[in-house]
């Protein structure tokens, strides 16, 4: 058992669990009659399913942008909401950018109850290894996995104090940053290895 499923076993175990309808508000994203139409200088930014990675972080460049349009106003995300991919593999991601941007149909908007949870710790808890298996088990559909709003209203999800959710937050994220370094470290490793067989070198 590798060190972040340690540390989501040990929250799961040992508190309190709130239906993530009671935590926050769940909507779908917004239905587009048709395919996107690049606009290099529309003035609102489309979040996609292929926008967010699989960090949980929603890669800003390349982002579509389109004319404003009229919408349901909850569509249009505000900063702290989180959005997952509503279909195939499961990421979630923080909005954060500073600029008008609307959620698509394939992402699902979840917009917390900050006096109830952390955007940090749901988003990473969504992410973690135990939320993917949870998010799996309310999925439906036999290829490929989709969520829907009511099932997903209905996921049971961790909720310690706040001050310890922050603190859960902290330690995942920082867990996943010295991951990702010795990723890096052991691709440059690799490399080298490999460059010693380049026939220069023979």
């Amino acid at each position: 058992m590798c060190v972040l499923q340690i540390l989501w076993f040990c929250v799961i175990i040992t508190i309190m669990h709130q239906l993530l309808g009671s935590i926050a508000t769940v909507l779908t994203g917004y239905s587009f009659r048709s395919s996107l139409k690049e606009l290099p200088k529309g003035e609102v930014i489309v979040i996609q399913a292929k926008d967010i990675d699989h960090q949980g972080k929603i890669t800003e460049e390349g982002l579509q942008k389109i004319d404003r349009i009229l919408s349901l106003p909850q569509t249009f995300l505000k900063p702290g909401d989180i959005v997952l991919t509503a279909r195939g593999r499961f990421h979630a991601a923080i909005y954060l950018i500073d600029s008008p941007a609307i959620a698509s149909s394939s992402v699902v908007i979840i917009r917390p109850d900050f006096n109830a949870v952390d955007g940090s710790y749901l988003s990473a808890y969504l992410n973690s290894s135990t939320g993917q298996t949870s998010l799996e088990k309310i999925a439906i559909g036999a290829s490929v996995k989709a969520l829907q709003i009511s099932n997903l209203r209905q996921l049971e999800i961790p909720t310690p104090p706040i001050a310890k959710q922050k603190k859960i937050s902290y330690l995942f994220q920082n867990i996943l940053k010295q991951q990702e370094l010795c990723s890096q470290k052991a691709r440059i490793q690799t490399r080298i290895a490999e460059s010693l067989l380049l026939p220069k070198y023979l």
